[in-house]
């Protein structure tokens, strides 16, 4: 497994630890805290897959499972962190703009290239 893959994915669990902190500390449900830690950890997995066969084989179809359940959960907690900010009274409304930029750039350059490797891993698992 090249270093830069054990990098990013330990960076994707790393950013995902951090923004269950802040969420916590911000007073977020802790379910909401929990499929988000899920979601990234499972993302985390499948992308893992992509250097690791025996991993690969060991979930075989139930990555299709993984990678719904993780990438379905992230395409709603995101929708709900958007919708947090334009509820929130004290965010103005150029603050409010520059975090859901920052939210949009995080996901695409986080949670999107980990997306895509889970989506290779359970392409792969459906090949005969």
């Amino acid at each position: 497994m090249p270093g830069w893959a054990i990098a990013y994915v330990a960076f994707l669990l790393l950013a995902s630890g951090l923004s269950a902190a802040l969420q916590l500390r911000r007073g977020l449900g802790r379910g909401r805290i929990v499929g988000n830690l899920l979601a990234a950890a499972g993302l985390a997995l499948l992308a893992l897959t992509a250097w690791t066969p025996w991993l690969a084989r060991a979930l075989g179809r139930g990555a299709l499972v993984i990678f719904l359940l993780a990438f379905g959960w992230t395409a709603y907690s995101t929708s709900r962190d958007f919708l947090d900010l334009q509820r929130d009274p004290e965010t103005g409304p150029l603050l409010r703009g520059r975090m859901e930029w920052t939210i949009v750039l995080l996901t695409a350059l986080f949670y999107a290239p980990a997306a895509a490797i889970g989506a290779l891993a359970v392409e792969r698992a459906w090949e005969p």
